[in-house]
């Protein structure tokens, strides 16, 4: 009888999962150190330093979740979410399918190793963009001497959504605040708009 074997799916990594296995690893690193000792009772050297004995309890942790050790789902959110991009568009910057990246935030894929240094490395980079408040995006606006219509196609968003940014019913993110970011210090450097007091 010729039998498939089923692939069978990994189970997803849930922040109570990587919260037991940190627990796990503290509770290894604070197993109090024990040295062997020869038939006399002394202590055994070895390359000038007492021979410590193996730890009573090892602990097994799969490859799989030492990778999310190093980059949790939450974490992965967690930066997404600082720098203000969709899942698609944060899936772009890293070179994967969106697909693939929604898996990485839920737990049911870990990230492979180069993904890993590039989500290391974009996390060092990211920083928060701060948000623009709503009447300073009407100003803006206004001292680019566009309509809304006019804005809002060279932010790539209709006029809809840009009239919502204005009232503060809804807020920019990502891309469109990076724009929006960009005409503020091009009008405060043509000296159309006085810069924000901080």
């Amino acid at each position: 009888m010729n039998e498939e074997r089923i692939k069978k799916k990994p189970k997803r990594i849930t922040a109570r999962d990587i919260a037991d296995a940190r627990r796990a690893i503290e509770i290894a690193k604070s197993e109090p150190v024990e040295y062997e000792t020869d038939a006399n009772g002394e202590y055994i050297y070895e390359f000038g330093r007492k021979k410590a004995l193996p730890a009573r309890r090892p602990i097994i942790i799969k490859e799989r979740m030492v990778k999310a050790l190093r980059f949790p789902p939450d974490d992965i959110t967690a930066l997404r979410h600082r720098m203000g991009n969709t899942q698609a568009h944060q899936a772009r910057i890293l070179g994967v399918c969106t697909r693939t990246y929604q898996a990485w935030e839920r737990g049911d894929v870990v990230p492979s190793h180069a993904k890993l240094k590039d989500l290391s490395s974009l996390d060092e980079t990211a920083e928060a963009i701060p948000p623009i408040p709503p009447e300073r995006i009407c100003e803006i606006r206004q001292a680019c001497e566009f309509s809304r219509a006019e804005f809002a196609r060279s932010l790539g968003v209709s006029p809809v959504t840009l009239a919502r940014w204005e009232s503060g019913s809804t807020a920019p993110k990502g891309e469109q605040l990076r724009k929006l970011h960009g005409y503020l210090d091009t009008v405060v450097l043509l000296g159309r708009l006085e810069p924000e007091e901080k």
